[in-house]
Parts: structure tokens; C-alpha cells; sequence
């Protein structure tokens, strides 16, 4: 048997592993035992051929997939007759036929997919190329470590044509009967699929890299000429040396590509060790902002073209607004082309207000190392010996570690320009004595007093006063961007393309056009984000406005900040994008593409989107008690999301408006009618300049801000918006009705429904409504009544192959499952998915259980699978070691009662607080050093922490809803059972015990000097803003009256001031 038979048959029987599929089973299979020629088996190819392409079509595209499974045919029996010549492929050489099954089983499933004729033809030219690169290694000896390569690439190889066809056959072969268009999309968007060809390439690039196909043949034709020679054969002599100077050559090579190889691994254990933010998004957004044709006098200029030679640090400020970052993304790209011209290395980085990893001086120092080093092998040693030196990544370097690992790059680099950028300076926090802007500023300082000539630093920044006194002593060059000739230019261009490209404008004349274009550039002052506002109001307007354009542009851009900061809407847009977050690549298109979401945009007002709110399993004859307990996670939120994301995609102003709202049980400021109406005034009077009127009408008569609107003013003002929008689709979407409270007659949850109720009774053709909730009994009545077109999520077929696929991509990416075999795997998504029951959230509770579980135990972990989310919360709260149970209950209590979510850093502060007396106090010695990691693996699976914000909640509203339920309270484990008033006293008693911090350093410092010795305390601004309401809560006080008394007791007051209050 041959090598290359060889790594077949393992290939082969591993494929079959993976996919339960046997290949040489197939009934085709015995015809390719007669063949004797490549012609025999490209005759039994033709059938499924024909049957694969449209007879229209046949004349057009057969020859060219012929030719294509002909080479590959071809290649295969070559193969073959390397060694054994003569002899047909049907007797000896069984796993070619399974290659060749392989396409024919995925030609017979797609018989009927027309149109993807393209997509699978690809599919069969990359197998073929990779065969014939397997040609060459089947004439050598390969080492063990190449040979396990080999056969990881064949695996590969079989399992995307498995997994072509598996698509077609379980997941969209009804699509691709109706809307082959949409089964391409939907096959080349499939995770798993797309994994599957980086396994491929990734593989096959280490392979070169481990020997190259060249350097074996070189050596085969060495080894055949030495023997030909001593056997006396006329081989000439400088044949031989030809070979050796060709084969020290590809050793030369070869040693080139294992050394390439290893720093890349270095590099990439030392970002898993540092886990740098990652700003190529903040560079890829900005990117996507820049108008074509701008921004070309700076990066063509000579302020630019100085900085690149010679000089040291360029500032680029400007007013908010003026399109710094997008300046700042075009400097990026410009270097990063001339890059491979001036041999020169680039680093860059986006300062991000709205991410904690981008806003000190660590998340910078991480990726600059990271950047700089992937650019250089001096570098990487340098950084390589960091991660040594730190017991091979086990420990965290200071800051300080950092910055001389950062100096040695630098220095060691002289020899290469190096350019680092850094934007939005000015977003890094500034307060505290030791900001982490004054930090960068730091770092800053101490890069240029290197005095290295070939280093040049670009920052862009808002002028403030601290940054503007910092960096102008430092500057060799400067420019306020938005006093600029030439931004202003950039900006009439970008007026201009809009005018003219947007269909809002398509009514306007010539004439009104230069008008705006005249008016915008010239009262813009550099600030194109004003301009971009503007631009949207103006969408609105019939060209008849344009003569007042002037009045319209000031009133309407002051007064709607007057009238936003008037009603401080909630923002929803932190639960979209959380939402976005946690939904799997690929799922929810089966709503977001289908008929049912299709028909409602166009000719239904009302979508009501519900979950399974009762176990499918229960004896109905059962007390209602028992039949109604409560049962979420469905999914219905990050479908939401995915709705919210298709509307704006595809509904765009000027003839669409789509606004959002996210319920939210963690967040009161997102669970009543006001809230919603609000966020509804103000996302409507953003769209349109005659809802912007109408907002600013009730502004006026509530004494321009000085009153409050009441409900009914609201509703009345958004009554007019919608008769105003007449001529517009009007998209709202509300999440998650169900977590308004429903305690009383008038409650938040029964005032939404009765908004909705009047919002439909308008009877507006063009408003059309979504509402996501659980179907609880209030809900269902009252929507019922509005014949909406509904869906059960947890009941469709679809839905469930969603969460089969979040099954499979968890367990493939996922370390904890890394030592289960593909046959553990396929028996536990098909486990998990049949026992859902559209349950999104049991699934998620279920793979944490399974994670660390051994291959030995993974069938009997199954087979006890707890039924119900209540008894899957059972099994991980009894799960929580028992010296971390007091910990996890104030969590708990914290979580659940707060104002306003708190952060990973404030969550640990409160583990840090004594509460066992009657006077809190705040023990620094109690802090753990890795809030993160302590506070998340404290409470497992039942708490989440927002990947940019850091704030932690619960992973679930059914986790608080379990947490405060009489069933609980009830079971064996009613220690975790949680009443709101207790709650109200753990915070309350934190908050206290962080604000009596500062009180009494004074008397008590010399008793106990480290507790004191920390000014610091991320608690500080929450407990000095809610400590009262927590308080005020019936039958707390009494319970933290000593600590109160001394808070109040002016002889105890201390003079000491939290940092984050100053």
C-alpha cells in the first residue's frame, strides 16, 4: 500500500467519524470498481453531471466541470501509478473512489440547486488544487509530523464536500428549491463551513512551511542520481552539483519558513498572554466614514510629508466633531501602503470612550508590543523574553515592565522608521491625580525623550487644556483641522455627493442644492459631524423649505439638544448591541429573510414574537400552579436584534424611520410608558424636521424645559409625529414587554400595552409594530385582541437548527471540549437540540455544565441532564463551593436590587466590605486582586459582564425572576433565595461602609492603618448617589441606623474627599 493510500484510509475513516457518513458504502460506489482508466470513471461521472445542470445551461457550463472532474480524476490515478503501474484504480485504490464519492454524493444532493453551479464548481477547483499539490508528496518518504499534517488537510478536504452536502440536506434544501439565490448566501455565510476551509488553509500552510514541495523533489532526484552513479550509470557529475547548490537553496528556504513559523507561534502566545484591544475595528468604522476624495491635502501635504522624514510628534486637534478620526484612519492607511516601500513598521491606536480597554496606558502598551513585534525578529526576541521572564506567560507584567519592553523595541530599531499613531486622545478619562490621560501623556513624553530619529508619533485629540499644554512644547508639527481651507473644501465635496446619491434629494433642484451646499460649508466651522446632522433633518424637507434654510438650521439643531436633554431618553442602543454580541453567525436569517417578517413590513401593523412560557412535557390535568411556571430563554431578545438590524440596513431615511426600545428588568429607566415615549420623540424628531417642530412645540408650552410632560402630553405629541410621517414606513420594535412590572392595576406593563393599543388605532397603514415578550397571560389577551401576526420562536423548525448550530460552533471552538472525540460532539448536539425545546437559555446552562466534563463521563452527564431551567439553576447554585456561597449571596443581592448596573470593579468593591457589625467598614486587604475573574467565577453561569462596558447582570431575567420566586424559597437550597428588603440592606450597608471610608480616617487611621490606607474606591460615586434610595426602603433604615447616626455625626466627619467625587 502506498503513502498516499495510507493517509487516505486514516482520512477516510476520521471524515466518517466526523460526518457518519461512509463513503465507500454509497451504491456508486461498485461501478468504479470496473474502471480501468481515468475515462471509465469520468463516464459514471457524467450522470450526476447532467442531472447537476440545467438543461438550458447544459451546452455552457458541462464542458468546463468536466474538464475540472477530469483533472482531478486524472491527478488521482497518476497517483496511483507512481507506484503501481498498470493496474486500474477500481482493484487497489479504494480511498480515491471515496474522493470521488465524496463529489458525486454532493452532486446528487444539489441536482436541484441550479444557480450555485458557480459556488460548487469552486468548491471542486479547491480539492483539486490541493490533489494536485499531493501528487508530489506521494513520490517521497514524509516524516511522521508531516504525515499527521497530511492527513488533518484530508480530513479537511472530505469534510467540506460532507458538509456541502449536509446543507443542502438538512438545513436548506427547501430554500434551494424555491430561492437557490438564498441557499448561496446562506451556504457561504455557515460558520461551520467557513471554519472548515480556514482549517484547510491553515493546514496546508503549515505543511509548505515544514517542507516544501520543491526542496522533496530536489532531494528525490538527488538520492536517484547518487544511485544511478554508483551503479555505474552515465550521470553527469555536474548534474549532481546542480542538485546539491538547488538543494542547499530550498534547505535555506525551508530554514527561512521554520524560523517565520516559530516567531509567528511566539507572537501569538503573547497576544493570548497580553489580550491586547484590538483597534482595527475602530480603524475599519472610521474607514468606512471617509468620503472618497477627502482628506488628500493632508496625507499628499507637507505637513505630512515633513512629519514622515523628520519630524517627532504631529498633533491634529480640532473641535468634537470635525472628523479627526476619520483624518486620523487615512494617515493609518497611507503609512500602512508605503509601508512595504520605505521599510518602515506602524503601529497604531483608537482611544475609545465607549470601551475600558482602550482608555489607559495598558491596553496601548499591550498593543503596541504585540504590533511592533509581529513586524520585527528583534522585537519578538525582546518581547519573547518578557513572556520567559514571567514564567511563560503564567504572571502579568506591571506597567513599568511594559514600557522598558517598549524602550528596547524602540532602540533596537534604528534602523526602520516607526510610526505610532494614536487617536482620540482626549477620550481617555482625566480624573484622579494619576488619570490614565495624564498616564499617556506620560508615555508620550518618555518615548520622545529617547531622541530617536527614526521614531515619529502622530496623536489627534480635542485641544483641552491639559493635552494642549502637554503636547505643544513636544510638537514639531501641528494644525487645528477644522480651521482648515482645504477640510472645509472636504466638506462642501461630501455635501455635495449626498445631494446628489441620496433619493431624499432626488426633488431638489440645482439651484437648492448649491444653496445647501453654500450654507452648510460655510456656518459647518470645521464640523462635519453638525453637517451630517443637518443633512438629516434637511432630508425631510420639500424643497419649498430651502428658502428658509438659515432659520431652519439653527432652530433646528439647538432646539432638539434643548429638547433631548429635556427628556434624557434611555439609550436601548447598549442592549442592541449586547444583543448583537451573543447572536451566533448565521442564525435568525430564517425570519429576517422570510415571509412572515417580509409581509409585515409591507401590510401588517402589529408583530407579536413570543417564546415558550410552559413545559410541553406536563400533565395538563395537573393544578394550574404547576402547569404555569414561568420558562424563558428562547431567544426572543437576540432575534430582536436581529430585526432591529435588518430594518436598518434595509429601511434607511429618508423613507423609513425605525426606532427601538429594549425592556429591561436590570434598568429602571427602560420599564415604563415614559421611557418608551420618550425614546420614540426623540429618534422620530432626529428623522424629520416636522417632527422635530412638533417636539419643540410641547417643549414651549411646558416652559421650554421647565415642567415635565405628563403621559398624555407625550402620547398627544407622538400622535402628530406619526400624522406627520404619513409618507414615510414608521418601524418600532420593543423588546422584552414581559420585564415591565405587573404589580398593580395601573402598572408599567398594562400603560405599554395601552400605548400600543392607541398607536394601532390611528389606523396608519404605514406604522407597523414589533413586540417581542413571553406569551404571559396579560400580555397574551391584550395583544391577541389586536389580531397580530405572531410567531412562537421556541415551536419552529428553523429556530431549532439555530440552536443546533450554536451547539456545534460552541463545542468546535471551545478549549473546554478540545479532548472530546467528533462522536461525543455529534451525540451532544443532537442531545442538547432535542432536548431544548426552543430553549436558547437551557442550552447555554447546559454547556457550561458539560464543559470540563471528562470523555468518560460525557454519556452519563447526558442522560441526567437536568429537564427545566429551574433545575438546571438548582444544579449550579448547589454546584458553588461552599466558602464562596456568603460572597455569591451579596453579589446576588447587589445584582439584584442596584439603580443603575454596577461594574466588575464596583461588584468586587462590595466583597471588600465588612458588614458583620452594626458600622461597615471597608477592608483593602479583603480586594482581590483579579475582580474579574473572581466575581464571574464566583457565580458561574448565572451572571455575564458586557465585553466593553464591564458591566456585570445577570445572565438572564429568568435567573433574578428564580432567585426571588416562592419556588426557591421553598427547596432545599433557600439560602439563595433572595427578598428584595434583605437586598436593599447588603448595598446599602456597602455604601455606607465605602462612604464611612473617608470619615473617619482621622480617629481611626492610627488603630488600623492599611484598612485606611487606600484612598481609592471604585464604589465611591454609586454609594454617594443611591445609598439613599437603597435606604429609604421600608424597614431598612432601622436595620442600618448606627451606621446612618455616624455618617451624620458631624464630630466624626473627616475632611477626606473620594477622588471620584472631587
Amino acid at each position: 500500500m502506498s503513502q498516499s493510500e495510507r493517509m487516505f484510509l486514516e482520512a477516510l475513516e476520521k471524515y466518517k467519524q466526523r460526518t457518519k457518513k461512509d463513503l465507500t458504502k454509497e451504491p456508486f460506489i461498485a461501478e468504479f470498481e470496473k474502471c480501468k482508466t481515468a475515462g471509465d470513471v469520468m463516464k459514471i461521472l457524467e450522470e450526476p453531471v447532467n442531472e447537476f445542470i440545467d438543461r438550458q445551461e447544459k451546452g455552457k457550463v458541462k464542458g468546463g466541470l468536466m474538464r475540472l472532474l477530469n483533472r482531478m480524476v486524472d491527478v488521482l490515478l497518476a497517483l496511483h501509478l507512481n507506484e503501481t503501474l498498470g493496474e486500474g484504480i477500481g482493484l487497489v485504490w479504494g480511498p480515491g473512489k471515496a474522493v470521488i464519492g465524496a463529489v458525486v454524493v454532493l452532486l446528487e444532493t444539489i441536482r436541484g440547486v441550479r444557480k450555485s453551479y458557480m459556488m460548487h464548481t469552486d468548491i471542486l477547483e479547491d480539492v483539486s488544487n490541493f490533489i494536485i499539490r499531493l501528487e508530489v508528496y506521494s513520490k517521497h518518504t514524509i516524516s511522521p509530523e508531516m504525515r499527521e499534517i497530511m492527513v488533518k488537510i484530508l480530513v479537511e478536504v472530505m469534510s467540506i464536500l460532507g458538509l456541502a452536502a449536509e446543507q443542502i440536506r438538512y438545513g436548506c434544501f427547501t430554500v434551494a428549491q424555491s430561492h437557490p439565490e438564498k441557499y448561496v448566501k446562506t451556504f457561504l455565510r455557515d460558520s461551520t463551513v467557513e471554519e472548515a476551509f480556514k482549517k484547510l488553509n491553515h493546514l496546508t500552510s503549515v505543511g509548505t512551511g515544514m517542507t516544501s514541495t520543491e526542496s522533496l523533489s530536489v532531494l528525490y532526484d538527488l538520492v536517484r542520481g547518487l544511485g544511478l552513479l554508483m551503479q555505474d550509470l552515465q550521470i553527469p557529475i555536474t548534474a549532481i552539483r546542480t542538485g546539491l547548490d538547488r538543494l542547499d537553496g530550498s534547505m535555506a528556504n525551508i530554514e527561512t519558513d521554520v524560523i517565520e513559523m516559530n516567531r509567528n507561534d511566539m507572537v501569538s502566545n503573547c497576544r493570548k498572554w497580553l489580550s491586547p484591544p484590538d483597534p482595527s475595528t475602530d480603524h475599519n468604522a472610521a474607514l468606512n466614514l471617509h468620503h472618497e476624495g477627502t482628506a488628500t491635502w493632508f496625507t499628499e501635504g507637507e505637513i505630512m510629508r515633513e512629519w514622515i522624514i523628520v519630524g517627532s510628534l504631529l498633533w491634529v486637534y480640532g473641535k468634537p466633531g470635525s472628523g479627526k478620526t476619520v483624518l486620523c484612519s487615512m494617515i493609518i492607511d497611507a503609512l500602512l501602503c508605503d509601508r512595504l516601500l520605505s521599510n518602515s513598521m506602524v503601529a497604531f491606536f483608537y482611544c475609545d470612550f465607549r470601551d475600558s480597554s482602550k482608555q489607559d496606558i495598558s491596553g496601548l502598551l499591550f498593543h503596541l508590543l504585540l504590533d511592533i513585534s509581529a513586524q520585527s525578529s528583534d522585537c519578538t526576541k525582546i518581547l519573547s523574553d518578557l513572556y520567559s521572564s514571567h514564567g511563560m506567560g503564567s504572571r502579568r507584567p506591571s506597567g513599568h515592565e511594559l514600557q522598558k519592553c517598549l524602550e528596547k523595541m524602540l532602540n533596537i530599531s534604528t534602523n526602520r522608521p516607526l510610526y505610532i499613531v494614536v487617536d482620540a486622545l482626549d477620550e481617555c478619562p482625566d480624573s484622579g491625580i494619576k488619570s490614565p490621560r495624564d498616564r499617556m501623556l506620560k508615555l508620550i513624553k518618555d518615548i520622545l525623550g529617547l531622541c530617536l530619529s527614526n521614531v515619529h508619533i502622530c496623536i489627534t485629540s480635542r485641544p483641552e487644556p491639559g493635552i494642549a499644554e502637554a503636547l505643544r512644547p513636544l510638537s514639531s508639527q501641528s494644525i487645528a483641522i477644522d480651521k482648515s481651507f482645504e477640510h472645509s473644501a472636504d466638506i462642501a465635496k461630501y455635501v455635495k455627493s449626498a445631494l446628489d446619491t441620496d433619493a431624499g434629494f432626488s426633488s431638489w433642484s440645482e439651484d437648492d442644492k448649491s444653496l445647501v451646499v453654500e450654507t452648510l460649508s460655510e456656518k459647518a466651522s470645521g464640523t462635519i459631524r453638525w453637517v451630517v446632522h443637518q443633512l438629516d433633518i434637511l432630508r425631510g424637507c420639500p424643497p419649498a423649505c430651502i428658502e428658509n434654510l438659515s432659520l431652519h438650521l439653527d432652530e433646528a439643531y439647538g432646539n432638539k439638544a434643548c429638547c433631548d436633554e429635556w427628556l434624557s431618553p434611555p439609550d436601548p442602543s447598549k442592549n442592541y448591541d449586547l444583543a448583537l454580541k451573543f447572536r451566533h453567525e448565521g442564525t435568525a436569517t430564517w425570519f429576517t429573510e422570510g415571509e412572515m417578517m417580509q409581509e409585515w413590513k409591507l401590510t401588517r401593523p402589529l408583530l407579536w414574537v413570543h417564546g415558550k412560557r410552559r413545559y410541553p412535557w406536563v400533565d395538563l390535568h395537573l393544578p394550574i400552579a404547576l402547569t404555569e411556571i414561568l420558562l424563558a430563554g428562547s431567544g426572543k431578545t437576540i432575534l430582536c436584534s436581529a430585526i432591529i438590524e435588518s430594518l436598518l440596513r434595509d429601511h434607511s431615511p429618508p423613507n423609513s424611520v425605525v426606532t427601538y426600545f429594549y425592556c429591561d428588568f436590570r434598568d429602571l429607566t427602560k420599564q415604563d410608558v415614559d421611557d418608551l415615549l420618550s425614546r420614540l420623540l426623540t429618534d422620530m424628531s432626529a428623522k424629520s424636521i416636522d417632527c422635530a417642530k412638533i417636539l419643540y412645540g410641547l417643549y414651549s408650552t411646558h416652559g421650554k424645559g421647565l415642567r415635565r410632560p405628563t403621559t398624555a402630553s407625550l402620547k398627544e405629541c407622538l400622535r402628530k409625529m406619526l400624522h406627520a410621517s404619513r409618507r414615510r414606513l414608521v418601524y418600532i420594535i420593543i423588546d422584552a414587554l414581559d420585564e415591565c412590572p405587573n404589580t398593580q392595576i395601573e402598572s408599567p406593563r398594562n400603560r405599554m400595552l395601552k400605548l400600543i393599543q392607541d398607536i394601532l388605532g390611528l389606523c396608519l397603514s404605514n406604522v407597523h409594530i414589533c413586540i417581542t415578550s413571553r406569551p404571559e397571560p396579560g400580555i397574551a389577551e391584550a395583544l391577541r385582541r389586536l389580531n397580530p401576526q405572531s410567531i412562537a420562536v421556541d415551536k419552529s423548525f428553523e429556530h431549532s437548527a439555530d440552536i443546533a448550530k450554536y451547539v456545534k460552533s460552541a463545542l468546535d471552538t471551545d478549549a473546554g471540549f478540545s479532548s472530546w472525540s467528533e462522536d461525543d460532539k455529534s451525540l451532544v448536539v443532537e442531545t442538547l437540540s432535542e432536548k431544548a425545546n426552543g430553549i436558547f437559555r437551557w442550552v447555554s446552562c447546559q454547556l457550561h455544565i458539560l464543559r470540563d466534563c471528562s470523555p468518560a463521563h460525557i454519556k452519563s452527564a447526558l442522560h441526567t441532564l437536568p429537564m427545566t431551567l429551574d433545575e438546571t439553576y438548582d444544579r449550579i447554585l448547589d454546584g458553588i463551593e461552599r466558602n464562596a456561597v456568603e460572597h455569591v449571596l451579596k453579589l446576588f443581592h447587589c445584582l439584584t436590587v442596584c439603580r443603575r448596573p454596577l461594574s466588575i470593579q464596583e461588584l468586587a468593591e462590595v466583597l471588600a466590605v465588612d458588614s458583620a457589625s452594626d458600622i461597615p467598614k471597608l477592608k483593602v486587604e479583603w480586594r482581590y486582586k483579579d475582580p474579574k475573574a473572581t466575581v464571574l467565577d464566583m457565580c458561574s453561569a448565572l451572571v455575564v459582564m458586557h465585553p466593553d462596558t464591564n458591566l456585570v447582570q445577570f445572565a438572564h431575567f429568568s435567573v433574578q425572576e428564580y432567585l426571588l420566586s416562592d419556588r426557591l424559597a421553598s427547596k432545599s437550597l433557600k439560602k439563595f433565595h433572595i427578598r428584595e428588603q434583605n437586598a436593599h440592606v447588603v448595598i446599602a450597608k456597602a455604601c455606607l461602609g465605602v462612604l464611612l471610608h473617608w470619615q473617619i480616617p482621622t480617629r481611626a487611621q492610627a488603630e488600623d492603618p492599611i484598612t485606611y490606607a487606600d484612598t481609592h474606591s471604585p464604589l465611591a460615586r454609586y454609594s454617594a448617589e443611591y445609598w439613599t434610595e437603597h435606604a429609604s426602603i421600608e424597614g431598612v433604615s432601622g436595620t442600618i441606623q448606627k451606621a446612618m447616626e455616624m455618617f451624620f455625626d458631624p464630630s466624626d466627619r473627616g475632611t477626606h474627599t473620594p477622588p471620584q467625587l472631587q
